[in-house]
Parts: C-alpha cells; structure tokens; sequence
C-alpha cells in the first residue's frame, strides 16, 4: 500500500511547534504546511491594520518554511469573506504577504460567507495551490452534507479544481 501526503495542517505557532511541522513534513513527502487558522482567528480579519499586523507573521513564518523546502499554506474559513472597503479581507493578506503565502481554498466556507464564486475564481487562481471541497445547503447551522448532495456548484469549479495542485475531500 502506497500513499503520498502533499499537505498537513497545522496551527501557526511558536518556533519549536513550526519546527515540529517541518520535520514532520519532511518525514511525510509532504510540500505544504498548512495553518487551518490564523492564530486571533476572526479578530485577525477585523480591520486593515489588524490583517497587515496578521500578514508580517506569515511573511516572516513563509520565509521559514521555504528555507525548509516548504511551502506555507493557508486554510480559509467563512471570516477572511468578509469585505473591507469594497475587498475581500483576504486579498489584504495575499497581498501584504507578497507572493509568500499559498492558498487552500475552502469552497464551502467562502460560499457560506456569500462570496460569489466566479470572482473569488479570479482573485484566488494566483494562490491557491490546494482546494478542500465538501458540500452543504449553504444555510446557517445545517450540517454539511456528502458532496453532490448539498448546493455547492462543483460543475462550475471544474477548470478551477484542474488548474489546482490538489484536490481534498
């Protein structure tokens, strides 16, 4: 039995818990590491000045993990949808970590939030490396649901989820 693992996830921590992701993988093959959160999780996304504050944590932390072989990698909930002056708050942060940081998108969570699908297709297409897909009605505190069972529209990520590096269920 053989299986590769690209990615883990992991929480942005102190120097010694990163280094214990490093090593860890190293040991699985694996080209990302991925923070399923940042560490003030929505409070990090409440303003401009809070996001760039965010975003000097990453780039430091991105620059760590590529001296590692490694690509750091950010998960996406429903909080980095939310718009500040007329963006989406993550763009402030792809932005200020300037091509550092990779993306994993999290289509259900970003739909969950109303972002629009195609546009967050265009903003996303320059970063996002990975994609985690599962499925849901899109409605504030129903469960998710098996995927082609809820109202995810998986026909129009199709291109998108190809021209990603990989896919996860």
């Amino acid at each position: 039995f053989h299986f590769k693992v690209p990615a883990i996830h992991g929480h942005l921590g102190s120097r010694i818990e990163m280094e214990k992701l490093y090593i860890m993988g190293h040991a699985l093959g694996a080209q990302y590491i991925v923070t399923g959160s940042s560490p003030g999780g929505p409070n990090d996304f409440n303003d401009i000045e809070s996001i760039k504050k965010l975003a000097r944590i990453y780039r430091k932390e991105a620059r760590e993990a590529a001296e590692c072989g490694l690509q750091l990698t950010y998960h996406n909930h429903d909080w980095e949808m939310k718009k500040i002056q007329g963006r989406y708050a993550f763009e402030y942060l792809l932005e200020e970590t300037e091509g550092l940081l990779a993306w994993e998108w999290d289509v259900y969570w970003s739909l969950m939030a109303g972002g629009d699908l195609t546009e967050l297709q265009e903003k996303l297409k320059a970063f996002c490396h990975l994609i985690h897909l599962k499925d849901g009605n899109l409605i504030e505190g129903e469960k998710m649901s098996a995927l082609g069972r809820g109202k995810i529209p998986f026909k129009e990520l199709g291109e998108f989820m190809r021209s990603c590096m990989h896919v996860f269920i």
